[in-house]
């Protein structure tokens, strides 16, 4: 580009601070970006604290342990299976869960941020209980609410 600017190369590398690795147990974390691979499905998790980095969860199909935490992501987020049919996977994106956060080491060294199991959030199943539990209002209950008493002397016409 063409600006009249001088950086340094230090200046320029740490510009932005790496992030903290999401500690082990269980955590409050906003799906973010959900993306859609050939044989699978990629959901990124960001934490509420900003100095920790996203957790990736990567599941595909035909692979028993992704299977079984597919279950858990959407139980926890009380989707059914004819609405998980029905809808995109961008449509969990800025949905709420609670994960199970496990650190693993591998042979050359690297630590790994696994979800070990989702759960629900307590307070996010207790509103989506007291929704499923409201019944729809038909038109004859709407016209049986506005309707005068009975015994009343009024004419309902």
């Amino acid at each position: 580009m063409d600006w009249n600017i001088e950086l340094d190369e230090e200046e320029a590398v740490s510009a932005r601070p790496e992030r903290e690795k999401v500690p082990e147990g269980n955590h409050d974390l906003k799906i973010v970006e959900v993306i859609q691979h050939s044989p699978g499905l990629e959901v990124r998790l960001a934490h509420d604290d900003k100095r920790y980095g996203w957790v990736f969860v990567k599941m595909a199909p035909g692979r028993t342990q992704d299977e079984i935490r597919l279950r858990q992501m959407c139980r926890s987020l009380a989707i059914t299976t004819s609405a998980w049919k029905a809808m995109e996977p961008t449509d969990l994106v800025d949905r709420r869960i609670r994960a199970e956060i496990v650190h693993r080491v591998d042979s050359a060294g690297r630590m790994w941020v696994n979800v070990w199991n989702f759960m629900p959030i307590a307070e996010l199943v207790e509103e989506a209980a007291v929704v499923a539990k409201k019944p729809a209002r038909t038109p004859a209950a709407k016209v049986r609410a506005s309707a005068p008493a009975i015994g009343s002397d009024d004419i309902p016409f």
